[in-house]
């Protein structure tokens, strides 16, 4: 009963941003806080619903994360209008479990679904692994590194994040 008392003394999100990878999910998410009505979750990508140990904390851990009831009703009052909070994580739109999780835990929320043409997706990802990778090796070398990779990017990664990486020979 105390868990669930505290858990009573925060709002619920009133909408949950999810999409594929490199889809905007962040900025959409930005562009939100950036409205006086909308009562932001401090954290990015809660992954609550799609990580079993953070699942297992229960619904009163999830909505510790966000504005307490009175800042809402603050909000609300200052505005004369109606203030809403939420969050992003993307790969809730890709987990087996999370759309039954959440329509048991919130079955009002609202889902804002952001989606991308695959081929931009892969495009936007490789220039943000590229970016990473002249990081990674100017800092490590102290030489900057060119956009060309190919197979050399491939056998220095090995297997690290191969599901999720997209390689291409550049020139």
């Amino acid at each position: 009963l105390e868990g669930r008392h505290r858990c009573e003394r925060h709002v619920a999100p009133d909408a949950i941003i999810l999409g594929a990878a490199r889809a905007g999910t962040t900025s959409i998410l930005n562009h939100m806080r950036s409205h006086p009505g909308f009562l932001a979750c401090p954290s990015r990508e809660l992954h609550f619903f799609d990580v079993d140990t953070r699942w297992s904390l229960g619904l009163g851990a999830y909505r510790r994360n966000f504005p307490f009831v009175w800042e809402r009703i603050a909000a609300e009052r200052d505005r004369h209008g109606p203030a809403l909070s939420g969050e992003n994580s993307p790969y809730y739109l890709a987990h087996p479990y999370v759309p039954e999780r959440l329509r048991a835990s919130l079955p009002e929320v609202r889902l804002i679904a952001l989606l991308r043409d695959p081929t931009d997706r892969a495009i936007s990802r490789q220039f943000l692994l590229e970016a990473v990778i002249v990081c990674f090796l100017g800092g490590l070398a102290g030489i900057a590194v060119g956009a060309v990779f190919g197979s050399q990017v491939a056998s220095m990664m090995g297997d690290w994040q191969a599901e999720t990486s997209f390689a291409a020979v550049g020139t």
